[in-house]
């Protein structure tokens, strides 16, 4: 799969706006808002990608925990009694 540049560009400076970073300067990424910048629609389909990247990380003797993290998130869902729902993710 060959991008055009222009395409290639705007990806770029997509995952640049999702970037987030520590106190500390550290740069992260959520999971779940690289989900929708890759194109995954549901969770699901999502979460064996980043299984697969940790089993990638372990084979290639590199800690997954220096380069993935699970973290609980308070997010918003608008339901009927407006109740906070926690969400668990890999970074």
């Amino acid at each position: 799969l060959i991008m055009e540049k222009d395409q290639l560009i705007s990806l770029h400076a997509n995952f640049e706006q999702i970037t987030r970073t520590e106190e500390s300067g550290c740069e992260f990424w959520y999971a779940r808002e690289l989900q929708d910048l890759l194109g995954y629609a549901q969770w699901r389909n999502f979460e064996p990608v980043i299984e697969k990247a940790i089993i990638s990380c372990e084979n290639a003797e590199i800690d997954p925990l220096d380069h993935f993290a699970r973290v609980r998130k308070m997010v918003e869902e608008r339901i009927a009694n407006n109740v906070a729902k926690l969400s668990e993710e890999a970074l």
